[in-house]
């Protein structure tokens, strides 16, 4: 599929793959990320719609499937916290590249790696590495235990939900 896209087009899904990474290392250092990222991944399917010649229709669609998602996730945020808000942005943008075409696997996908990152988060603590990482001036917030916060680093499991829809596809 990339072989086909313009070199726009091309530089937009390569530049969208660096914000993923950055966002998943921010999630993991600090259990945050950045607003400026859900942007950027907007503004990059903006870029893409118009390098792949999109049609008005296809762009509306796509941008409908953000705001479904960004809806729905918004009020899992909103009922207790169990979903953050970086989250629901990002997993809101990256719909819009998916569209309602590809919104069952992207959730499906997203799902899967988020019970494989629950389980290797609960590994790693069973095993002591975060006191190992502690020991050695490194604190990662993600395996930390905090009784009255679950910490789990979900953009992770988002961005690897989304490239595993996106390869599928």
């Amino acid at each position: 599929m990339i072989a086909t896209l313009s070199i726009v087009a091309q530089l937009s899904i390569v530049t969208l793959y660096g914000l993923l990474a950055y966002a998943c290392l921010s999630d993991v250092a600090k259990l945050r990320i950045p607003n400026a990222v859900p942007l950027a991944i907007l503004l990059l399917f903006a870029l893409y719609a118009a390098a792949a010649r999109m049609g008005v229709g296809e762009v509306f669609r796509h941008v409908a499937a953000g705001a479904t998602v960004l809806a729905v996730t918004f009020l899992l945020y909103a009922a207790g916290g169990k979903f953050g808000g970086g989250d629901a942005k990002l997993l809101s943008a990256l719909s819009v590249w998916c569209g309602f075409e590809q919104l069952p696997p992207l959730l499906i996908d997203v799902s899967f790696c988020g019970g494989g990152l629950a389980i290797l988060v609960l590994l790693l603590r069973q095993f002591g590495i975060p006191g190992w990482f502690a020991l050695h001036g490194w604190r990662i917030p993600a395996l930390l235990r905090e009784k009255n916060r679950p910490c789990l680093p979900y953009g992770v499991a988002i961005a690897g939900g989304f490239l595993v829809a996106i390869s599928a596809a």
